[in-house]
């Protein structure tokens, strides 16, 4: 509940000033009482006192504006000491207490009242620094001005909130304020309408200013005057479609001058292209009523966002506006994109993980894609939404700033996706499930999977090892919606402890988490690698580029590595245009005449940059040279083929006769 300030004129002329107090206990009761009621500081700063007697426990109490001033800041509290120090006791058994108040200089005058309980009962101390006299302000003055300081101010009434309290807003040439209370003739509260106040009227006020949260107010004003307005928009705000059109806005106006404008900024989509008149039919209660104008506005079509507009009626001396927004188009974008716009009324839709919930009550989150974090400060319906941290979600909304600082504003939630947190040995008994999301933490190692790869520098192929167990992560891509091949970019390393959010999938009955997106990673031991024993050279037999002529050769040709006899047809190494081994589509082949020894295996590599399809290749295995009836095997992934040989063959042939090239970084032939 807010804490506001209620007293009157009269009570402010008796008050005395700077370093006066008005002594006698007011209002006294029983078991509680105080030596004054009102305590006054003079602007240079100082120090009062007052004296205390209770009959039983009391205690000061502590609200919004003493002895700290409470506010909200993007969603959170924040907590600054009030001008007026704590008292230097705050709480107390029975007996008498000496009880001191200080506050710094300050050439604006303050006025609080602190509530003192006991029991029951609770006792008013009114404290004030200064003098109240109102000092005439515009409504950038006052927004630039101290809480607790009393402004007089003349506006216009723009709109009116609450027609009890009288809590309505007044616009003037620099900005504007909320008046938050209004008093009546008498300075009673509650009677707004007996004040007869409608939009469009001008209005001269005097109150205290206060900050709620972030709205600048004007608190329990009193009217100085009011000057009806000559013209009173009578349509109501609305929202019009994307395509635009026209729509008709009727003003009741006095007098012969009435003028409709559209405001500069709004003319190269807004504009006024009719107005009609309905004079005012005399009565014995109303024998100068008002003449009725329906003006007639064009909209044209919006290809962006959400956008608003005002048109401007003016008749004699009074001005008064029409308020409207245009529907538009839902731009998707990305966080990256979002923090980079410019603020305003244009929709912005993204997509991706909550990182953090910031404020449980208000909704204020970060969304994390590939490109960065969006902050959104406030989510409609946010307790309804079951939004939880983890979660993938879509949001809607404008972008604005605060401080400088880029952010989305009362989103709206299209989407929600829940993400389950899940261990890795429950993960892999799940069945396969291209649908639910599941969140997995765990340290980067070498799969020892069948056909598994490890990759932290294109793909991000490894190893995700828990305490449950390890699974085969087949790819991961740099946050939600980011692209393949550009793991190296997050720089996980061997050893390091990720986070990450995949489907369960498989191959060949190999477990696997696939469409992985990155979220978090944290610094690990990297392992050392073991020893591995060199293989002798005569066991591995290894073709490279550099063995190939730099040209296709016209007709079959021979060359040798090592001891072996080799034969080539439509392979080459043309390192201008390929700095790979190339098998020229439509017929190439690369084939041993002579024996290299029982085969083991034949590994292909796939040259970088380049698509692998391991079905344009064809491997002959034999006995003799040139074999081409028994054919290999293989099992492959994105960048080789292995072809594991069982059988006592001595020779191979490798052909080409698909419709495309075949690129290679090198060929390995393992021999026993």
């Amino acid at each position: 509940m807010k804490l506001r300030y209620l007293f009157s004129i009269v009570l402010s002329t008796v008050l005395l000033f700077a370093g006066c107090v008005k002594e006698g206990p007011t209002g006294s009761y029983d078991n509680i009482k105080l030596s004054q009621t009102y305590l006054s500081i003079p602007e240079e700063g100082g120090s009062v006192e007052v004296t205390l007697t209770a009959t039983e426990a009391w205690s000061f109490v502590s609200s919004k504006t003493w002895p700290e001033v409470i506010t909200e800041k993007d969603g959170e509290e924040a907590r600054t000491p009030s001008w007026l120090s704590a008292a230097s006791v705050m709480s107390g058994e029975a007996g008498e207490y000496k009880i001191t108040f200080s506050a710094e200089a300050s050439a604006n005058g303050h006025e609080i009242d602190i509530e003192v309980k006991a029991g029951s009962n609770t006792q008013i101390l009114r404290v004030r620094q200064g003098s109240l006299e109102a000092s005439s302000a515009t409504c950038a003055e006052i927004i630039a001005g101290p809480d607790g300081k009393t402004y007089r101010t003349k506006g216009t009434c723009t709109a009116i909130a609450n027609t009890t309290y009288g809590n309505w807003y007044l616009k003037d040439a620099t900005g504007e304020v909320y008046i938050y209370g209004t008093l009546d003739a008498k300075g009673a509260e509650k009677n707004f309408t007996s004040l007869g106040i409608e939009v469009g009227d001008v209005v001269e006020v005097e109150g205290p200013k206060t900050t709620y949260g972030s709205t600048i107010e004007l608190v329990n004003v009193t009217v100085i005057k009011i000057t009806k307005s000559l013209a009173k928009v009578l349509t109501e705000s609305k929202t019009y479609p994307i395509e635009g059109g026209e729509f008709a806005v009727k003003v009741a106006y006095k007098g012969s001058n009435f003028n409709p404008s559209v405001p500069e900024e709004y003319r190269d989509w807004a504009s006024v292209v009719d107005v009609k008149t309905i004079a005012g039919v005399p009565s014995k209660i109303e024998t100068n009523p008002a003449d009725t104008a329906v003006v007639t506005v064009k909209l044209f079509p919006n290809a962006g966002g959400d956008r608003k507009g005002q048109i401007n009626f003016a008749s004699g001396s009074s001005k008064v506006f029409y308020e409207f927004t245009q529907e538009g188009a839902i731009i998707e974008t990305t966080a990256s994109e979002i923090n980079a716009a410019e603020d305003g009324d244009t929709q912005y839709r993204i997509t991706g993980y909550v990182s953090q919930i910031a404020n449980t009550k208000y909704g204020n989150l970060y969304i994390k894609d590939h490109t960065g974090e969006v902050f959104v400060y406030g989510t409609n319906n946010f307790s309804d939404s079951g939004i939880e941290e983890g979660d993938i979600i879509t949001v809607v909304g404008p972008k604005t700033s605060h401080n400088g600082a880029p952010q989305m504003k009362n989103v709206t939630v299209e989407n929600r996706i829940d993400v389950q947190d899940i261990d890795v040995a429950s993960f892999k008994a799940l069945a396969d499930d291209a649908e639910t999301w599941y969140r997995l933490k765990g340290k980067v190692i070498k799969s020892t999977e069948t056909g598994a790869k490890f990759d932290l520098e294109t793909y991000g192929n490894f190893g995700l090892q828990d305490a449950t167990g390890d699974v085969y992560v087949y790819g991961v891509v740099p946050g939600w919606g980011g692209a393949s091949k550009q793991f190296a970019t997050l720089g996980v390393k061997e050893g390091d402890i990720i986070t990450i959010v995949a489907h369960k999938g498989s191959y060949k009955g190999v477990n696997q988490a696939t469409s992985a997106f990155y979220v978090s990673h944290e610094a690990g031991e990297t392992p050392e690698e073991p020893e591995t024993p060199e293989t002798p050279a005569s066991n591995v037999i290894t073709f490279t580029p550099e063995q190939m002529p730099e040209a296709y050769p016209k007709e079959a040709a021979e060359f040798t590595i090592g001891t072996t006899v080799c034969e080539i047809l439509n392979v080459a190494y043309f390192e201008q245009y390929s700095t790979g081994i190339q098998m020229k589509k439509g017929g190439s082949y690369i084939l041993t005449k002579s024996s290299v020894g029982k085969i083991k295996s034949i590994k292909l590599y796939n040259l970088e940059g380049k698509t692998w399809d391991k079905d344009r290749l064809t491997l002959y295995v034999g006995t003799d040279a040139n074999p081409a009836t028994v054919v290999a095997i293989s099992s492959a992934d994105e960048n080789s083929s292995v072809y594991e040989i069982t059988g006592d063959y001595t020779h191979f042939k490798l052909l080409n006769d698909s419709q495309n090239a075949v690129n290679m970084e090198k060929i390995e032939i393992t021999v026993e």
